[in-house]
């Protein structure tokens, strides 16, 4: 049988009709169809097959543009701009390389070699070739590969008036570069060496007064340059009507993953063991999706929230910042007290003032708990479109459990099981959404306490003795398979590519003993970590972690990245690959993380991090531990070393010492080299001071 890519190459070769097949045919019937289809493409080159992309056309001789200036095309099909004399820097702005036709909707790729400085751009949407200088939209082409700064005028990718790329992905002076430049629906994405550089609308307010369509041209001034691969695919072109066939109209149209802002799925899972995955560490629990995600993205094994309890860890991961700059160490309430965390402005605010619609699905706990609600800071006055949850920090797991909806004062019952009805919600907010941009926040609150677990998942254990530890195994497989329907609905749609979905959990897994808080014990399992929530060791601060994004210049599958990260660096992550700006004089904590995942930055994310929260301490009056005012836990790393200090009386003269451990050779913190390493502790625990410094004092 004749192979599915030569019969497609076949199909490929009729002059001047370059087009893809709508669907990969695999069956005898099949077959059958694509002899039609070549039969008709043999009789009629010059047609397009309705539903077909529009041909690309490689522009290869000069006669194939409208030229100025000393342009001039190699027997291996280089374009050359040779300064003649005189020539040099503005005085190069007559030589021009032109497209012949105008266009609106368009792609173009190219490669394109630089001299040390060279400077050069790509113009589109010129309507007057007279006058394009200053008056259209330019993507800046610089050698800039040394250049640290990124601004729009000086690293490659910029679009002029004023728009920075969100990356320096350029090679250095002397190397060829391949350069993709997308416009269509009013949206341009750039595209340098495989990386999404820029990502912004025609609307943009530097962009909205711009012409938008027109003719495309090559601009240089400076140094020699040197152009080759240049191929055009204008997509607003219009296809040859002919009757679709049956097999052909029944195929579902691909959506142009590039062609829109990508979509974000945040996912956040509640008091989780670092080890009860097993990705992370030895697990009898099957996690199928979520080990899909690591399988199908990047998995982060030094990545921290930045408190080990629930409401500060969540006012982290949304502001993209240390919740110390608001004065929150702990667990706390009261519209007054948590004033400076209302103020800023969280990440899905960002994201819906950019145009996207936001949901948020499941367990908020940032405007009061189960007993307190105060009247700002719910989930539709913080940057949400829509919201069906819990408002408190835990809830019953089963049906019939009150649940609220929008700015609804009343609730109603659960339908289902809690974990599933979260699921169910996510796919409809999908549903709903799926054909325009869209930022979902998915906040389980399984499995944090109660334990509550259909008797179907929890039969799925028999080797489980402890009942305790088989209910959790059920409740964390319950997620998994709610997050399975996430991920399914996504394909369903066409949409997983241009979807980036990250999953991390708030802070470390809940204690079994009568250490930890009642409403908080789980029995989830961190080891070889010590410490569990409510603790700044490893136990309690570092979690899973998995960030997924397909399309190219997304985020690579099957990699484990080992450096430290943060959840702060989620805010500025999503914000940047959707081509939006970080709020104007909002200090961020976090950073970018692709281009440290894409390999551009080989540096580390952070050198160091830190931590401080209010001790959970045992009641005098016996029972379980509660969090006890103005007695603090810290801790900072530093690469490998980690500092830390527990119970520190914040009033008192004396405080107890620091603890130093080494957490390449001892991850479970169990030898304090403190005595052996005295200058080490003394640079992280001056390094403390710097950071605790520049924090709000405590409000609690």
């Amino acid at each position: 049988m004749i192979s599915f890519k030569a019969l497609y190459l076949h199909l490929m070769i009729a002059p001047k009709n370059l087009f893809k097949l709508p669907i990969c045919f695999r069956s005898p019937r099949s077959w059958l169809f694509i002899g039609w289809v070549a039969g008709i493409a043999t009789i009629c080159p010059a047609q397009n097959i309705e539903g077909a992309e529009p041909s690309t056309v490689l522009k290869a001789a000069l006669s194939d543009w409208d030229t100025t200036g000393n342009w001039k095309v190699s027997k291996g099909g280089v374009f050359v701009l040779t300064p003649r004399p005189g020539e040099v820097d503005w005085k190069r702005y007559g030589d021009y390389l032109w497209s012949k036709k105008a266009y609106k909707d368009f792609e173009i790729t190219f490669d394109y070699q630089h001299e040390k400085g060279g400077n050069s751009g790509l113009y589109f949407n010129v309507t007057d070739r007279q006058k394009a200088v200053g008056s259209v939209i330019e993507v800046q082409i610089r050698d800039c590969a040394e250049v640290e700064e990124i601004t729009a005028h000086a690293i490659t990718g910029g679009i002029l008036p004023g728009i920075a790329p969100k990356a320096n992905a350029a090679k250095p002076a002397g190397e060829w570069n391949r350069m993709r430049v997308k416009s269509e629906n009013g949206i341009v994405a750039v595209f340098l060496n495989g990386t999404l550089v820029n990502h912004v609308r025609l609307r943009h307010p530097r962009l909205k007064a711009k012409p938008k369509q027109g003719y495309i041209g090559f601009q240089d001034h400076g140094l020699p340059f040197q152009l080759r691969n240049i191929r055009i695919r204008d997509l607003s072109a219009s296809p040859a009507k002919t009757t679709p066939t049956r097999k052909a109209a029944a195929a579902k149209p691909q959506l142009d993953q590039t062609a829109r802002l990508p979509n974000v799925v945040l996912i956040l899972s509640d008091d989780m063991g670092y080890s009860d995955l097993p990705k992370f560490g030895k697990s009898e629990i099957p996690t199928p999706s979520i080990d899909r995600l690591a399988d199908e993205g990047t998995l982060f094994t030094s990545a921290y929230v930045t408190a080990p309890v629930c409401v500060v860890s969540r006012m982290g991961l949304l502001s993209g910042q240390y919740q110390q700059r608001f004065g929150i160490y702990d667990n706390l309430y009261g519209e007054d007290r948590v004033r400076l965390f209302l103020e800023q402005t969280l990440v899905q605010s960002v994201f819906q003032q950019g145009g996207y619609r936001t949901g948020m699905v499941g367990k908020w706990h940032l405007n009061g708990n189960k007993k307190e609600q105060y009247s700002n800071g719910s989930p539709l006055q913080r940057g949400f479109d829509e919201f069906v949850g819990i408002r408190g920090g835990d809830s019953p797991f089963w049906e019939g459990t009150p649940i609220y909806r929008n700015n609804n004062p009343e609730s109603f019952p659960a339908p289902e099981y809690l974990t599933d009805f979260w699921g169910n919600e996510a796919c409809a907010f999908i549903d709903r959404n799926k054909s325009r941009p869209f930022f979902l926040y998915l906040a389980y609150n399984a499995v944090h306490s109660p334990m509550h677990a259909l008797d179907a998942d929890q039969e799925k254990f028999p080797g489980v003795d402890d009942e305790n530890r088989r209910i959790y195994d059920g409740m964390l497989l319950s997620m998994d398979r709610s997050i399975g329907r996430v991920l399914d609905r996504l394909d369903q749609h066409g949409i997983a590519d241009n979807t980036i979905v990250v999953f991390l959990n708030d802070n470390g897994g809940g204690g079994s003993t009568d250490l930890y808080a009642a409403h908080s014990r789980n029995y989830a399992n961190n080891e070889p970590l010590r410490g569990h929530k409510f603790d700044v060791l490893e136990g309690g601060i570092r979690v899973p972690m998995i960030i997924r994004w397909p399309r190219e210049g997304g985020v690579s599958a099957r990699k484990v990245y080992e450096k430290m990260v943060s959840s702060t660096d989620i805010y500025p992550t999503l914000v940047n690959a959707a081509g939006l700006n970080m709020p104007a004089g909002q200090p961020a904590d976090g950073v970018n993380l692709l281009p440290y995942l894409n390999g551009e930055n080989h540096a580390k994310p952070h050198e160091w991090l830190c931590w401080q929260n209010r001790s959970w301490l045992p009641r005098k009056k016996g029972g379980s531990v509660a969090p006890t005012r103005r007695v603090h836990n810290s801790a900072i790393r530093k690469g490998d070393w980690k500092l830390v200090r527990r119970d520190e009386k914040l009033d008192a003269d004396i405080q107890p010492a620091w603890q130093l451990y080494d957490l390449k050779n001892d991850i479970g913190e169990r030898n304090d080299v403190a005595a052996q390493r005295p200058k080490v502790v003394d640079e992280l625990g001056g390094l403390f001071d710097v950071w605790r410094a520049s924090m709000h004092p405590t409000v609690e």
